[in-house]
């Protein structure tokens, strides 16, 4: 006896298009910015350390700008004069 099976077993995974990709790596490569999905990350990977570095400079430059912290002194009684 001898039984045989018709089914299509898929070979592998399907895979979206660049063309249908959406998010933001789609808008990269629909934009011409870059051609391949390996560009579009780069890209993004570029973005995001540019973001960090001027994120740093503008925190580090506003803690050197930042006047120094001082405690005023409580007034004395004669520090004021009434007329």
């Amino acid at each position: 006896m001898k039984v045989e099976f018709d089914e299509l077993v898929p070979s592998s995974t399907p895979q979206r298009s660049f063309a249908t990709r959406g998010g933001i790596i789609g808008w990269i490569i629909k934009s011409g910015l870059a051609k391949t999905e390996s560009q579009a990350n780069m890209i993004m990977i570029l973005v995001i350390l540019a973001s960090i570095l001027i994120s740093a400079y503008l925190i580090w430059d506003t803690q050197s700008n930042a006047p120094e912290k001082t405690i005023p002194h409580p007034p004395t009684p004669f520090s004021e004069r009434r007329i």
